[in-house]
């Protein structure tokens, strides 16, 4: 019989089990985090999308009024004015290959902006309104995508979709004279 001041070192059985269960909530823990930092980079991806939809309708609405200002006759005439469009317009006039006056200019800048919008997004519509008051000329343009959402399905109206309809609202000020 030993004395019991020298008992054997070695770890109990017990001890054992305890660090396999120890190993296996840290398998589990990771594996938590592997598949919540998936889904983050899922849900950061799709923000990323959207986020860039926005930027495009930005820029486009800018583009418009930029081509309004250097249009200043056409745009003092209302000849911006775009009825709510879901496709491309076509200009009668190529005027990068031929002089047009402001107004077949105007066309022609309404056909060129309507095609490459939507080729950049997924419109749904795009219009815009003329107002002239006071020696002042005020296009409001109005610019209205479908963003679409995954997995996540909307109610609006009785209708249920896998899209959410987004708008961009701006406004462009020609001053007449």
């Amino acid at each position: 019989m030993q004395h019991p001041r020298f008992r054997s070192t070695s770890c109990p059985r017990t001890a054992r089990g305890i660090a396999m269960i120890e190993v296996l909530i840290a398998m589990l823990l990771i594996s938590l985090w592997l598949l919540s930092s998936a889904g983050l980079q899922a849900s950061s991806l799709k923000f990323q999308k959207a986020a860039e939809s926005r930027v495009t309708a930005v820029t486009m609405a800018g583009e418009l009024s930029e081509r309004m200002e250097a249009n200043a006759t056409g745009a003092r005439a209302g000849a911006y004015l775009l009825e709510s469009t879901a496709t491309a317009t076509t200009a009668a006039t190529n005027c990068t290959t031929s002089a047009c006056t402001p107004a077949a200019l105007a066309d022609y800048d309404l056909a060129q902006w309507t095609e490459r919008l939507t080729q950049r997004l997924i419109l749904r519509e795009a219009d815009v309104a003329v107002e002239t008051t006071a020696g002042l000329t005020t296009y409001t343009i109005t610019i209205a995508w479908d963003e679409p959402r995954g997995r996540q399905t909307y109610a609006s109206g009785g209708i249920t979709s896998k899209t959410e309809t987004m708008t961009f609202t701006t406004t462009k000020v020609i001053r007449n004279g």
